[in-house]
C-alpha cells in the first residue's frame, strides 16, 4: 500500500495535474489554504470573493483543491462546495448560462428527497443522458404503488377492478407524470441558462437570482456558507469570463463564498475587450472593473527559490539509484537566479529524466566522454527557459563555445547583444548560466545530437 501510495505521488510530481491531497503539498500552500478557508467562513463577512492570482503553472488548481479539503475539514464534510471548471465549459453558447446550469444540478443532490420529488428540476435544465435516470425512481415507486392497491382491491372486487379501478390507476399515473413537468422549480433560471441576453432584456433577474437563493438555502446545512470555485477563468475566450463574472456578482446571493482562480490580468484584459468604448474613455477601466467585483486578491508567490529547493528534495525521496541524479542535474540552475512556477519546475525535471534516460542508453554518462548530469541539466534549462537560445545552439554548436570563452562579463553581454535578442534582464540571466560551471562549448553537439563524443586519439 505505501509502494503504491509512492509511487503516485512520483507521477503526481512528474504530471501536471494539480494536488488534491496535503500530504503532497510540499510548496506551503496548506497554510495559504488555512487562511482562505477561515476567510471565506466568516460569518460576518458576506459575499466573499477571493481572486487566487498567478501566471499558468503556478499551481492555483492545487491551492484551490486544499482550500476545499480545509472547508470541508473545518466545518463539515457534508457542505456542498461547487466546483466550476471555465474551460471545459468554454464551448457552450453562453458560459454565464452553463455556470448557472452547473450551480443547480451540483445543489440538487444536496436537497432533500421530498423536495426533489415535489419540485423537481426543469427538464431543459437535466443533460439528456440523465433525464431518464431522473425519472426511473419516481416510476418504479407509482407503479409498485399501484400494483399493490390494485393486487389488494382485485382479490376483493375483481369487476370493480376492470370497470373502474385500471382506468383510475392510469389517470392517476398521468396525472403525476404531468405534475413533474407543471410543478417544476427554477423555471426563470432554466430561461435564463436558454437564453441570457432575452431573460436579462425582460427584466426578469430578480427571479433567476431568487431561485438560485432558494435553491443554494436547500442544499447549504444551517450557518454553512455555499462555497464556489472557479477554475480555469483566464484561459476562456474574450469576453465569456466578464460574462461569469457578472453571473457571480448580480445572481448569486449575498451569502455565498466564490474562490477564483485565475490570472487577474487576463480578467481585466477580457474585461476591457468586452466593454471597449469604456475602456477607451477611462484608463484602467478593465482593473477597476475586477476591483469591484473582487474584493479579495490573494498572489502566489511562484518567484520563490525555495520551491525549487522543495521540488528537488521530495524528487531525492521518492526516487533512488541512478535516477537521483536528476536532482544533481538541475540543482546549481534551477533555484535563486532563475526561479520557474511549479509546472515549469516540472516540467524540466521531466525533461532531464528522459533526456538522462536517453544519454545513458547512447553512451553519453560514460566514463571518458567528459559528460556529467550537470550538463545535461544545463543544458535542458537552456531549452525551456529560452528555447530561441537554444534553437541558435542547436544550429550552431561552436556558438556556445565563442559566448563560454569570452574573457569577463562586458565582453560576454556584448557578444549576446550582437548574437541574442533578448531583454536586458534576460540577457543577464542567460549571463549567468552560461557563465556558471560546467561549461557545454565541448560537448555541445553531443548533447544537441544524443550522440557520445568521439574518444581521443590514443598516444
Amino acid at each position: 500500500m505505501e509502494g503504491d501510495r509512492r509511487r503516485r505521488r512520483q507521477l503526481a510530481l512528474l504530471g501536471h495535474r494539480p494536488i488534491v491531497d496535503a500530504a503532497d503539498d510540499v510548496l506551503g500552500f496548506e497554510d495559504y489554504a488555512s487562511a482562505i478557508a477561515e476567510l471565506l467562513d466568516d460569518p460576518m463577512a458576506g459575499r466573499t470573493v477571493v481572486a487566487v492570482n498567478g501566471p499558468p503553472g503556478s499551481g492555483k488548481s492545487s491551492l484551490g483543491h486544499l482550500i476545499e479539503r480545509k472547508l470541508r475539514d473545518r466545518r463539515s464534510a457534508r457542505r456542498p462546495v461547487f466546483w466550476f471548471d471555465a474551460w471545459m465549459h468554454d464551448d457552450a453558447d453562453n458560459l454565464a448560462g452553463a455556470f448557472v446550469a452547473r450551480l443547480l444540478l451540483a445543489t440538487d443532490p444536496h436537497r432533500s428527497t421530498l423536495r426533489r420529488w415535489l419540485r423537481p428540476l426543469p427538464l431543459g435544465l437535466i443533460p439528456p443522458g440523465e433525464r431518464v435516470r431522473r425519472w426511473i425512481p419516481l416510476l418504479v415507486f407509482l407503479g409498485t404503488l399501484v400494483g399493490i392497491v390494485l393486487g389488494l382491491l382485485g382479490i376483493s372486487f375483481p369487476d370493480l377492478l376492470q370497470s373502474y379501478l385500471l382506468p383510475a390507476a392510469g389517470g392517476a399515473g398521468l396525472l403525476a407524470v404531468s405534475a413533474r413537468f407543471v410543478f417544476t422549480t427554477a423555471g426563470s433560471v432554466a430561461a435564463f441558462v436558454r437564453n441570457p441576453e432575452v431573460v436579462a432584456g425582460t427584466g426578469a433577474l430578480e427571479k433567476v437570482r431568487d431561485q438560485l437563493a432558494s435553491f443554494i438555502r436547500q442544499a447549504t446545512p444551517a450557518d454553512l456558507p455555499f462555497v464556489v470555485i472557479v477554475d480555469d477563468l483566464d484561459r476562456v475566450r474574450a469576453p465569456a469570463a466578464v460574462d461569469v463574472l457578472e453571473a457571480i456578482d448580480q445572481l448569486l446571493p449575498n451569502d455565498v463564498a466564490v474562490v477564483l482562480l485565475a490570472e487577474v490580468d487576463a480578467l481585466v484584459a477580457s474585461a476591457e475587450i468586452k466593454y471597449p468604448a469604456a475602456a477607451k474613455r477611462s484608463s484602467h477601466y478593465g482593473e477597476r472593473y475586477v476591483e469591484r467585483i473582487v474584493p479579495v486578491q490573494f498572489d502566489l508567490p511562484w518567484r520563490n527559490p525555495a520551491w525549487s529547493s522543495a521540488f528537488l528534495e521530495r524528487r531525492a525521496e521518492n526516487y533512488d539509484g541512478a535516477d537521483a541524479r536528476v536532482s544533481e542535474a538541475v540543482a546549481p540552475f534551477i533555484n535563486g537566479d532563475h526561479p520557474l512556477p511549479p509546472r515549469r519546475i516540472k516540467r524540466v525535471l521531466s525533461r532531464v529524466r528522459l533526456s538522462m534516460s536517453i544519454a545513458e542508453r547512447r553512451g553519453l554518462l560514460a566514463p571518458g566522454t567528459g559528460i556529467e548530469p550537470a550538463h545535461i541539466g544545463k543544458w535542458v534549462l537552456i531549452q525551456e527557459r529560452w528555447p530561441g537560445l537554444a534553437d541558435h545552439f542547436t544550429s550552431e554548436p561552436m556558438l556556445l563555445d565563442r559566448l563560454e570563452s569570452c574573457a569577463d562579463d562586458e565582453a560576454l553581454a556584448e557578444a549576446l547583444e550582437s548574437e541574442i535578442d533578448a531583454s536586458a534582464a534576460e540577457n543577464q540571466r542567460i549571463r549567468g548560466l552560461l557563465r556558471a560551471e560546467p561549461k557545454l562549448g565541448g560537448v555541445a553537439r553531443a548533447l544537441v545530437l544524443f550522440e557520445a563524443p568521439d574518444p581521443p586519439p590514443s598516444p
